[in-house]
């Protein structure tokens, strides 16, 4: 009865199981999806008009999604690591959070409350549009991570507002960024824009600053929490320019890391597997917010909710999903 439960699901979301995917990662894909979906219905509990939804607190929406979730959980136990990676792990806040991002659900005002987007297509590609909508469309449509995908005829592409990180970074050589400071009385961590496998770190403690422009980190008061600044080295005289916390929440520091490895000629890898129809895609760091948000929106996390260096992405949407991760600076290796 589960197994035909699975199919039926899949049959409708038009999610389809790949050769090398196991079916606890199948379940996965299916359940996260089809939570998304439910998280929309939702809005349309005691519906008074036709076609309209209602405003819904987060409470009531919270509420209704967990019996949802959980049901689910109980009759495929295999997917709780998946949405649970992590026991203060909250996947109901990070789905909806992610489809308030995607404009699949819309904030209404400051008290938490919530209604569904309004019907809109939007051009993906020449042959691929996204159908933001609750009902089922008339046309043939594939459901991916959070969101919907038809074939279309499209004279535009979306525009991608990604600014070119080697570009950003040799803006900020110019010292007029910067406040000269006569000497680092702090401990800190530089990044290793140097850094060429696996095993070697990320940060280095104290590590040496022989390069023009440098990305440092060092250790507030909060527990695992960085303050960032930027470091410029002209002859024998430091200048910091340290980078406002509002900017390391939308991922700014990983756009200029990205940036950092293009000018040391070592960019970021990002390895890719083409299987039938999906790509596994395989990041080597953290991705800055907008183009996180791309990827939760168009595809899965492969090994749990919060894996942000491993996607399963359509077929459909390699294209432009690449030339997202190209114009942020990572270099795109097939395996």
């Amino acid at each position: 009865m589960y197994q035909q439960l699975i199919e039926d699901i899949s049959y409708d979301l038009n999610i389809r199981k790949y050769s090398t995917e196991s079916p606890e990662e199948f379940h996965s894909r299916i359940v996260y999806s089809a939570v998304s979906v439910w998280m929309k219905y939702i809005l349309l509990d005691h519906m008074i008009h036709e076609n309209e939804a209602e405003i819904k607190s987060k409470n009531y929406h919270y509420r209704r999604t967990s019996e949802i979730l959980d049901e689910y959980i109980n009759l495929f136990p295999s997917v709780s690591y998946w949405m649970y990676p992590d026991k203060n792990i909250d996947p109901i806040h990070i789905i909806r959070n992610r489809l308030i991002a995607a404009s699949e659900i819309n904030e209404v005002d400051l008290d938490g409350n919530i209604t569904l987007a309004r019907k809109k297509i939007i051009p993906l590609d020449k042959n691929v549009s996204r159908l933001i909508e609750i009902s089922t469309p008339n046309t043939e449509f594939k459901y991916v991570g959070l969101t919907k995908i038809i074939k279309a005829i499209n004279k535009s592409q979306s525009t991608l507002q990604i600014e070119n990180s080697l570009e950003l970074v040799n803006e900020f050589k110019k010292p007029s960024y910067y406040t000269k400071i006569l000497k680092l009385d702090f401990k800190y961590e530089v990044f290793n824009v140097h850094k060429n496998n696996k095993y070697e770190k990320n940060w280095i403690s104290n590590g040496r600053l022989d390069s023009e422009i440098h990305l440092l980190r060092k250790e507030t008061k909060q527990v695992n929490y960085w303050d960032y600044l930027l470091l410029l080295k002209r002859a024998d005289n430091f200048y910091q320019y340290p980078i406002h916390e509002e900017l390391i929440k939308q991922g700014f520091h990983y756009r200029l890391i990205s940036g950092l490895r293009q000018l040391n000629e070592n960019p970021l890898a990002a390895e890719y597997k083409i299987v039938h129809d999906i790509v596994e895609l395989n990041l080597e760091y953290n991705l800055p917010r907008y183009e996180e948000s791309f990827l939760t929106t168009y595809a899965w996390p492969k090994n749990h909710i919060l894996d942000s260096w491993s996607f399963i992405v359509p077929l459909e949407l390699w294209d432009i999903v690449a030339r997202t991760i190209q114009m942020l600076g990572y270099k795109l290796e097939e395996t």
